[in-house]
This record gives structure tokens, C-alpha cells and sequence, in this order.
């Protein structure tokens, strides 16, 4: 209305290309974050038919209720499902963050019609084999496959509600909007007061009614630049090219203002400030009710044969992957202190239908660093069966000891809700089963007979946790 043709085309212009540009960035960032989750949740799984046989189908098919045959390759979870036959080893980091390996056991089979998660109490989830998460190692029991019975797919997994959370963020309502629109609002104010002064002032001044509106109308455009817009959606979309460089994706572009405010972030998990590893500083054993001196681990000071060394070469949940021992830091110095090794492939005949499992024998270690070998077998004599067990035996450079090794028979894995962790054993070559548990104090403590624990174990206990110390108790039968 002014004659500024020039000014008014090069506004639009800016306007309708920032709308085109932002709607055309959002898309495609929307259209290849749905592609890397489609691509990641893509998979062939062996699913058990009615009429007994195997069939394998893409994951996407897959719905609660079907039977899938865990056959032992690594390969990330489709679905959640429940563990229903044998034992697996899986990498839950990406949902934890914590790549430690964790073992799941199978759901206990019962009689009632007890619901699954009622009947397993808190600790449930050691049944649930997770979507996204790596599935590492399957152990059969006898000869019958691994299987695990599918319970949630697509967005009602664990992984599917992350997943949706992003691609579909909920809307803000952050401080930094609400100040802005408080903002605008008093633009529009003075924008009004001005629009007034100005249609009185020139309406008493006897200018026409085209330049009344013309002239008021300036006093609206001059508090809120009709440019604004345009100019933070463009300012908004140069950041996004940037991040896209760095491959990080914005399909909320909103939040990048957002993130531009941030002077303080908090983290809750530790380890992720805190120092990630452990040292094994002693043990204090325990004889006839009282409490012994500090055994020190140093360079030759290994601790001879006795129920404290069994505790601590066998109650455990390490495991052997891509030829290292790999399991709970805490865990994995305790048993590196005992310089014992683990030979996961041992087997053990047995007379049962000669079948083969799979257990741990724990044996003392070479040096400090503990290995562990695969290769070794313990038969059992149950129908000619074979079973693989986790053996520990002594180390190569250890002095001889009164034991050739422990056979790992049964794993509890630990669990947080229960605050112990326990397993059974035997002596190997002889008959002789032990069982040992591991955890918090106050908890072992509450298994023990109470004339075997001593007075002053309160104290003692005390005594360590108030210089920082983590302390753990170990309990025989």
C-alpha cells in the first residue's frame, strides 16, 4: 500500500521457502528415523508350529503368544518374551547403559493358575528377555532347545516405548515458550496503543480514511516484525543442518531453543561419574566364631583351600565371551584375587538318555589375571548324558592344593530385590556338593546359624563401611 513491492515480495518469498524448507527437513528426518527403527527391528527367528515342526518368518509377523526356538546365534531381540526353557546370557546396554553381561533363567513351572509376574515376586524381570537387547549365549538343559514365548511387539515392548517417545515427542511446556508468548503479548499491547493514538491522531488531523488504516496498520507491522517468523524458523533450520552433520536428529525442532538455554545437566547413574572400576582390597575370614586378620592380596599371598576361596572361586556369574571373562566388575576382581581359572567346557557325563549340558567348573587360575577354558567335559551317569558345566579349578603357577577343582552345578543369579545371589557345587572328583551364597550382610546374615556368626560382626561391619569400603559376606553350607 506504500509502494515497498520489493520489501513485501522478498518477506513473502523469505516466509513461504523457510515454511517449504522446515516442513521438507522434518519429513525427511522423520522418514529415516522411522527406516533405522524399522531396520534395527528387522530379523528371521525361528518360530515352534502347533504340529511340532520349526518354521522361520521375519519378526515382524510375530505375535504374543508364538513359540520362538533360541538356537544359540548372537542376534538383537525382536520382541519381548518370557524364557521358557533353558538359561541365556544377554547384553542389556541399550537400555540400562551398563553393557554387563546379565543371565536370564527360565520361568518356573507351576501347577496353579498364579499369575507369571505375581508368582516371581519382584525380581521378574530375570525371565523377560527384552526387545533390543543382544542376545549372547543359550545353554540348553538336556536336549531340548532354548525357548522363550513371545509377550509384547512393536511399541508395547520396552524398546518400542523409547522409540515412540522420540518419534512422537510429547509437546513442551518449557519456562522459555511461556516467557516468549509473555512476551508477544506485550508487543501486542503497545501494538494496540499505538493502532489507537494513531486512528485518533490522524482522524483529528482530517487525513482520509485509506491513510487512517494505512498509517495505523504500520504501527502493528513496526511492533511485530512480520519477518520474525521467518527469520527463527530459518535460524531453526540451520541449526538443525548443523546437527545433521554430526548425524544427530531433531524431528521436534522446537527443542533446539530449548537446548541452547541449558547451563546444568544432572546425571543419576553411577558409573557415569563416578570411576568404573573395582580393586579387590582383602577379606576377613571367619574360624570357629571369630573374626580372623585382614588376608591381603598381594603378589604371592594366595589364600589356601578353604570354604572362603570355594565362596569366592564359584559364586559368581562370569562368563567367557570373545575368549575374556567378562561379567560384574565387583564379581570379576573377586575372582581374579583367587587367580583360579574358569574352564566352561568341561563336560560331565551323566546316565540320562545321553544327553549333553553345559556347566561351569571354576578352577584356581594360572596368575592374576584369571582365564578361562571351554574345552573341558563333565559326564554324568544318567542315561549317558552329557552336561556342560562351568568348572574352576587352580591355576598353572599355584601351589598344589587339596582340590583339582568345583563343578558349577546350579546358578541363582543375583538379584537386587533378594540382595544375594547363590550356587550350588561340587567338589570335583568326589560327591561332596557345596552351596555358597553372596550378599549384602545383613542379608547373609539372616541365612546363617546364629551360633556361627560372630559377636562382633556388627561391629566389624561398621567398622569397613565407614572408610568407604563396599562390603560383601559369603556364606557355606
Amino acid at each position: 500500500a506504500e509502494g515497498y513491492i520489493e520489501y513485501s515480495i522478498i518477506i513473502i518469498v523469505i516466509t513461504v521457502l523457510s515454511i517449504i524448507l522446515t516442513v521438507y527437513d522434518l519429513r525427511q528426518q522423520s522418514v529415516k528415523l522411522n527406516r533405522l527403527v524399522e531396520s534395527n527391528n528387522s530379523a528371521v527367528v525361528t518360530v515352534h508350529t502347533s504340529n511340532g515342526g520349526d518354521e522361520e518368518m521375519e519378526s515382524r509377523h510375530l505375535v504374543p503368544g508364538d513359540l520362538i526356538v533360541l538356537t544359540g546365534k548372537r542376534f538383537f531381540l525382536p520382541c519381548d518374551c518370557i524364557l521358557l526353557r533353558g538359561s541365556c546370557i544377554v547384553n542389556e546396554g541399550m537400555l540400562t547403559g551398563e553393557s554387563i553381561p546379565v543371565t536370564k533363567t527360565p520361568l518356573d513351572q507351576v501347577t496353579d493358575c498364579t499369575p507369571w509376574k505375581i508368582h516371581s515376586g519382584e525380581d521378574y524381570k530375570r525371565h523377560v528377555l527384552f526387545c533390543g537387547t543382544e542376545l549372547i549365549q543359550t545353554t540348553t538343559s538336556g536336549s531340548a532347545p532354548v525357548t522363550a514365548v513371545v509377550l509384547q511387539t512393536g511399541f508395547n515392548t520396552a524398546k518400542g516405548d523409547m522409540v515412540r517417545s522420540i518419534l512422537y515427542p510429547k509437546p513442551m511446556n518449557f519456562q522459555l515458550y511461556q516467557d516468549a508468548f509473555r512476551f508477544l503479548l506485550c508487543l501486542v499491547a503497545i501494538a494496540i496503543i499505538g493502532f489507537i493514538y494513531s486512528v485518533v491522531t490522524f482522524t483529528v488531523k482530517g487525513a482520509t480514511p485509506r491513510d487512517v488504516a494505512v498509517k495505523s496498520i504500520i504501527a502493528i507491522t513496526v511492533a511485530i516484525p512480520p519477518v520474525l517468523p521467518a527469520a527463527v524458523a530459518t535460524a531453526i533450520m540451520y541449526a538443525q543442518k548443523r546437527l545433521k552433520k554430526k548425524k544427530i536428529f531433531c524431528i521436534s525442532p522446537q527443542r533446539i531453543n530449548v537446548c541452547g538455554r541449558i547451563n546444568l545437566v544432572c546425571f543419576d547413574k553411577t558409573g557415569t561419574l563416578t570411576e568404573d572400576g573395582l580393586d579387590l582390597w582383602g577379606v576377613v575370614p571367619s574360624i570357629d566364631c571369630r573374626f580372623q586378620k585382614v588376608h591381603m592380596f598381594t603378589n604371592g599371598n594366595n589364600l589356601p583351600w578353604c570354604p572362603l576361596l570355594a565362596a569366592m572361586t564359584c559364586c559368581h556369574s562370569l562368563i567367557i565371551l570373545d575368549g575374556k571373562i567378562q561379567g560384574d566388575p565387583m564379581d570379576l576382581k573377586m575372582f581374579e584375587g583367587t587367580n583360579w581359572e574358569i574352564d566352561q567346557s568341561c563336560q560331565v557325563e551323566s546316565n540320562e538318555n545321553l544327553t549333553k549340558n553345559h556347566h561351569v567348573i571354576v578352577t584356581p587360575g594360572v596368575h592374576l589375571d584369571a582365564e578361562i577354558d571351554q574345552s573341558c567335559q563333565v559326564e554324568s551317569n544318567e542315561n549317558l548324558t552329557k552336561t556342560h558345566y562351568v568348572i574352576v579349578k587352580p591355576g598353572v603357577y599355584l601351589d598344589a592344593t587339596t582340590v583339582d577343582g568345583l563343578i558349577i552345578l546350579q546358578q541363582f543369579p543375583f538379584s537386587s530385590s533378594l540382595q544375594r545371589m547363590s550356587v550350588i557345587s561340587q567338589v570335583k572328583g568326589s560327591k561332596e556338593h557345596l552351596v555358597f551364597m553372596k550378599g549384602a550382610p545383613e542379608m547373609v546374615t539372616n541365612f546363617c546359624n546364629p551360633e556361627s556368626v560372630p559377636e562382633n560382626f556388627s561391629s566389624e561391619l561398621q567398622l569397613y563401611t565407614l572408610q568407604g569400603f563396599r562390603v560383601i559376606s559369603l556364606a557355606y553350607k
